[in-house]
């Protein structure tokens, strides 16, 4: 019987927001205690095997959806993972080996913008404002 090749596999990036609540407990606040920030986004890339993209967005928002948590951070505020939204979907050519690329995106930039500041604009730390 040949195998169904229907099948493929998609790398489907999605959003997690991790959101903090509540104030924190006075007698553990510290240096790295930063009252400005209450909420995180993480960016999450998944392999998923499917028969459509469709279904495996549907796939990896079950994925992301299952792993959602709430905890108690250092500071006894409240930590909310959270599936946000899935940004988008790559179906790759070939079954994933060791070194395959698994994702990929193309940015477009005016051509006055350096590399450095692509970069810096892309990977900016979490704590700074975009300009």
């Amino acid at each position: 019987m040949l195998p169904n090749t229907s099948w493929h596999y998609y790398s489907v990036r999605i959003i997690r927001k991790m959101i903090t609540e509540g104030l924190p407990d006075p007698w553990l606040i510290d240096e790295f205690y930063n009252s400005g920030v209450t909420q995180f986004f993480e960016e999450a890339i998944l392999l998923v095997r499917a028969q459509s993209y469709d279904q495996a967005c549907k796939m990896a928002e079950r994925k992301a959806r299952g792993v959602e948590h709430t905890y108690r951070n250092a500071y006894n505020q409240l930590v909310r993972w959270q599936f946000f939204r899935t940004i988008d979907c790559y179906q790759l050519p070939d079954a994933p080996t060791p070194g395959a690329e698994i994702y990929t995106c193309i940015h477009s930039t005016d051509r006055h913008v350096t590399a450095e500041q692509f970069l810096a604009a892309l990977h900016r730390p979490f704590d700074t404002p975009p300009t």
